[in-house]
């Protein structure tokens, strides 16, 4: 083709900028109008990211963390005397309702020299705590800083089973308790080497639970350990998972940080509470879902 191919085929510069040009600006107004119609995301108040969901809530010590473990981050937020204090409760809620987690302050939890997948937190001795790591599988303790100190691989015969139905729980006797809610059984070990790389259990005792048993909760916030049942209210135990009654409501006015059923029964929620004294209203925590309003119904299991 030539030079003078063009105008042979009938086309004028002119008219083809026109045109050109008519369909670009009917173009900007189809998107002004699509996105007019697109709801905008949602931000902080600070128009700041999205928030991120929240895998865990876990006290220790004088401290309370929140986790992310998608990303293998957390943020920490202190609390006066413990879970269990008013003030420290209160202080919580008024950070809760600036924003906290502050989608701009996570932190990159630190992780052991090896693949690292935490799932799950417990409470652990001293203030530390201890995550479920999916990838060995093994149990890593962290101190009051989120800092990593050791790791123990899980018992034998818990390799290969399936870690979304286990609960693990460490408690004052220094002992574990292995809650297998597809099984229905709890296994209770002590760790004799004092969470070293290779580790050493002792298994104690095997305990089958009730039919029905569901998701439990225990230390820091209840001294032994209830759990939701299929057959009715949430049972609680003593330490060796003998039933000892229903569980209890202490009140919905109750300050800390304590666990209540959902509404579902499916799982537990963690209701952070200043008391009567605390202008903040309390707020609820979901796994995996994040803080809000707290639904009506009874509070705080004993």
């Amino acid at each position: 083709m030539n030079g003078r191919g063009p105008k042979h085929m009938g086309w004028k510069p002119l008219a083809g900028r026109r045109a050109f040009l008519m369909m670009g600006m009917m173009g900007m107004i189809a998107s002004a109008f699509m996105a007019a119609c697109v709801p905008p995301p949602v931000r902080t108040a600070a128009g700041a990211e999205p928030r991120s969901l929240i895998d865990a809530l876990q006290p220790a010590g004088r401290a309370l963390f929140v986790f992310d473990f998608a990303r293998a981050r957390y943020q920490k937020a202190a609390l006066a005397q413990g879970p269990i204090d008013s003030l420290g409760a209160c202080l919580l809620l008024d950070s809760i309702r600036a924003g906290f987690p502050d989608p701009g302050r996570w932190l990159a939890l630190s992780s052991p020299m090896r693949p690292f997948a935490p799932m799950q937190s417990a409470w652990g001795p001293s203030g530390d705590f201890f995550l479920l790591d999916r990838a060995g599988p093994r149990l890593e303790l962290y101190d009051s800083n989120a800092q990593f100190l050791s790791g123990v691989p899980f018992p034998p015969e818990f390799r290969g089973r399936n870690l979304d139905e286990f609960q693990i729980f460490w408690t004052r006797d220094g002992s574990f308790s292995f809650v297998d809610l597809g099984e229905g059984v709890v296994r209770q070990y002590a760790e004799l080497r004092s969470y070293s790389d290779q580790g050493d259990w002792r298994l104690r005792n095997t305990i089958r639970l009730p039919v029905g048993t569901g998701a439990c909760v225990w230390e820091p916030y209840t001294r032994n350990p209830c759990c939701l049942s299929a057959q009715g209210p949430a049972t609680c135990f003593d330490a060796y998972f003998n039933a000892v009654g229903p569980w209890k409501s202490s009140g919905s006015g109750a300050a800390g940080v304590k666990p209540r059923p959902a509404p579902d029964g499916r799982g537990w929620l963690l209701e952070v509470n200043g008391g009567p004294a605390c202008a903040a209203a309390p707020v609820c925590f979901d796994p995996g879902k994040g803080f809000s309003a707290c639904p009506p119904g009874p509070a705080s299991p004993q």
